[in-house]
């Protein structure tokens, strides 16, 4: 038995895998927004205590991956922006660096697969 934490960091590429999958198995066509869908992810991470919000922020900025952090309601204490090349280069940053950041016990990652709108909103008009 490995445990829940080891387990854990393998839920991180069920995404990765299921688009894979559908490809090979089902004859989806792999689209360019697949490619880029594979490098942007998002991910709720859960802490341990709240109070440990101040530290983790603070580690998880050093991380040149993360590009945007959010503190949130909900679930997950903060939500993150990734930025990795490929499925090996974030399972090398969740293990050697996000899920060794203290008070963080997991994360849950969502990977993008097409950018279906975005718009830049001014609060000042």
């Amino acid at each position: 038995i490995i445990g829940a934490n080891k387990s854990g960091l393998f839920l991180n590429l069920i995404p990765i895998f299921s688009s894979l999958i559908s490809i090979i198995f089902l004859n989806e066509i792999l689209e360019k927004f697949h490619m880029v869908g594979a490098l942007l992810i998002f991910m709720g991470i859960y802490l341990e205590k709240s109070y440990l919000y101040r530290d983790a922020v603070r580690a998880l900025k050093l991380i040149p991956e993360v590009i945007e952090l959010h503190a949130i309601t909900g679930q997950y204490t903060i939500f993150a922006k990734i930025l990795c090349r490929d499925a090996v280069h974030l399972r090398k940053v969740l293990d050697t660096r996000i899920h060794k950041v203290k008070g963080i016990t997991r994360t849950e990652s969502f990977l993008s697969i097409e950018e279906s709108f975005k718009d830049v909103l001014s609060l000042n008009n």
